[in-house]
């Protein structure tokens, strides 16, 4: 499947959830990085909660692995949880891919790349920290380097959505500016790259789908789930959103 033809499979235009919020979580962490579950356990999970889509979105960063070689392990269950949960549970083989530069590096190996349903591109370490943390940097330099590296995103042909837009400045430095959060996705949704709709990093989650319906970008559901207990969290927040709409 191409880039292009996989935004579409896993992706919905913004718009469409004011009618209809698809019972999907794109976004979850297992034992093989910093998870705390199994994906077996977590494939499980989704379907007892009665999802129709969960999608393992696995670190590349090999700092998060928890063992060497890990990949074809990893690729090996997640295609095995789609085995055993056809019919009832679509189940698809995701990475979450840091920028390593601001053209359209990502930290991926070519096996991950050719294996790979579905590639989250996102801002963690981002290029030309040149050795600091995020953590140290002052606010103005955290939003401005965050939002460079957003646009890289926004303009990559490799990746189908951006992860947790804004999700690293607000958690270590500073909240990311609204305006320039819009012109990512307007930036996005003129390159057909999905933004993700994150529940641990965008509350109100309701604001975020705002913006990009204002875009007309395309959106995904993710939870950023590390636990069992926060699979779906996601879902379940932009319903309780949606009610909370005047009619």
């Amino acid at each position: 499947m191409s880039r292009e033809a996989s935004r579409k499979t896993f992706s919905v235009p913004a718009n469409d959830l004011l009618r209809r919020v698809p019972a999907w979580e794109c976004h979850v962490h297992t034992l093989f990085s910093d998870g705390r579950d199994g994906i077996l356990d977590c494939a499980a999970r989704a379907r007892d909660l009665g999802l129709t889509r969960i999608i393992f979105t696995e670190h590349t960063e090999p700092w998060k692995a928890r063992t060497p070689g890990w990949f074809k392990e990893y690729a090996a269950q997640v295609h095995e949880a789609a085995r055993l949960h056809a019919g009832a549970l679509e189940v698809f083989l995701g990475l979450e891919a840091p920028a390593t530069d601001l053209r359209d590096g990502l930290d991926l190996s070519a096996e991950m790349r050719a294996a790979a349903d579905c590639i989250l591109g996102t801002a963690h370490r981002y290029p030309g920290l040149e050795g600091r943390r995020v953590r140290d940097l002052s606010p103005a330099e955290c939003i401005e380097l965050e939002f460079e590296t957003l646009k890289a995103l926004a303009r990559n042909p490799g990746i189908d959505a951006i992860a947790h837009l804004g999700g690293t400045c607000g958690l270590y430095c500073a909240a990311f500016p609204e305006d320039l959060a819009a012109e990512v996705i307007r930036m996005a949704a003129q390159n057909g790259i999905a933004i993700e709709l994150n529940s641990r990093y965008h509350q109100p989650i309701g604001r975020m789908l705002d913006l990009c319906v204002q875009a007309g970008a395309r959106v995904t559901i993710g939870s950023d789930a590390h636990s069992l207990d926060e699979i779906g969290t996601a879902f379940a927040a932009l319903l309780a959103a949606l009610a909370k709409e005047p009619s």
